[in-house]
């Protein structure tokens, strides 16, 4: 499919897995609403600009981003999530709650306040606009830096034998 393509509304549910192959923009999500793909998600096909919004969630299946940019505060949500390119955060805010620890790597870039629900892994270098807050158990899967104005650990924090730099003004 060649074209722009969108999949907005306040609410609603796709139950089919949604794959997106296209050449065009692709927007998911509204800001203040929320999008539930039972089936999954997957926008590495998009082969265009992919702009997230609102909370998006998926059900018992993966959620896999090629690149892409927050286009208002986004909440993501759902089993397991993989990131294959660059995510923009533009200035918004950023919350995950993933049941499989998510690692967050570098390539993600301007998210204001950053939010960890449950279990994550690092990855890398990642600094925010904001605040940074993990509030389930951070494990280190490589040297790592976090960077922004302050942090808080609600879960604990293991090395796992990495090297980790804290740059935080508070």
């Amino acid at each position: 499919m060649w074209g722009n393509g969108r999949a907005t509304g306040t609410g609603g549910t796709i139950t089919n897995a949604f794959a997106r192959t296209n050449r065009g923009i692709l927007t998911v999500g509204q800001a203040g609403g929320t999008q539930t793909y039972a089936g999954g998600l997957d926008t590495t096909g998009a082969g265009g600009p992919v702009t997230l919004n609102g909370t998006i969630q998926t059900i018992g299946n993966p959620m896999t981003l090629a690149m892409a940019t927050l286009g208002s505060n986004t909440t993501l949500r759902g089993s397991a999530l993989t990131v294959t390119g660059a995510l923009t955060g533009a200035g918004m805010d950023l919350t995950l709650d993933f049941s499989t620890p998510f690692t967050l790597p570098g390539g993600i870039t301007g998210v204001n306040n950053f939010t960890s629900l449950k279990a994550i892994n690092v990855s890398g270098s990642f600094a925010t606009i904001g605040t940074q807050t993990y509030n389930a158990a951070v494990t280190l899967t490589w040297n790592s830096v976090l960077t922004g104005p302050a942090l808080t650990l609600g879960g604990g924090l293991s090395g796992a034998g990495q090297e980790l730099t804290l740059d935080f003004s508070t």
